[in-house]
């Protein structure tokens, strides 16, 4: 089990968020896959280590869906991401700037201002035996072994030419190319239409 003084390059006041009553925030013991998504993972499992999930991850887009929606992040450089929801344009999309960590053989996040990332959030990262759409696809898991969200796929580079000022929304701005994003979340998250 996490020790609860972790922190990710981030507010010497963030602890892990190990089974919190929150509705803001994932307990890394308590993730909740979408629906349909029944992939567990135990000990035997293989997952990625630190400086796996640093490689895949570092330069590189991520995209996924989970309770919150559509999701993109970006890793412009080590221990930094850039989150938002992509198909919010219409809202002036929902956005944050984050802190980044793959200490211990996990990845663990925070989140300057959404409130999900008030708590060090951290997950497990496995690889999935079958390629999602054309890609590898990626679930990051809670130390119950259930996966968060769906699947994740990793897009080379800052593959939807996200541009941002700031640390969020509130104060801040985010563009992106909303042709890219509009055909990536198609091709691999189409199945959410709502989301």
């Amino acid at each position: 089990m996490l020790a609860a003084s972790l922190c990710v390059a981030g507010p010497a006041v963030a602890e892990t968020n190990i089974s919190k009553a929150q509705a803001v925030a994932v307990p890394f013991d308590k993730c909740k896959p979408e629906k349909g998504v029944t992939v567990t993972f135990d000990d035997s499992s293989p997952k990625l280590s630190g400086e796996e999930i640093a490689q895949l991850l570092t330069g590189n887009t991520l995209l996924s869906v989970d309770r919150y929606g559509t999701f993109a992040l970006y890793y412009p450089e080590k221990g930094k991401a850039i989150g938002w929801m992509p198909k919010e344009k219409d809202k002036g999309y929902s956005w944050s700037a984050g802190k980044v960590s793959f200490e211990g053989g996990k990845y663990c996040r925070t989140w300057d201002q959404w409130n999900s990332g008030k708590y060090v959030n951290c997950w497990n990262i496995y690889r999935s035996a079958e390629p999602h759409v054309d890609r590898p696809g990626f679930y990051f898991a809670c130390e119950n072994g259930v996966p968060d969200g769906d699947i994740h796929v990793v897009l080379p580079g800052n593959y939807f030419e996200v541009e941002w000022r700031g640390t969020g929304k509130k104060g801040g701005r985010l563009t992106q190319s909303d042709e890219k994003t509009n055909a990536a979340t198609e091709k691999y998250f189409g199945k959410y239409v709502n989301k």
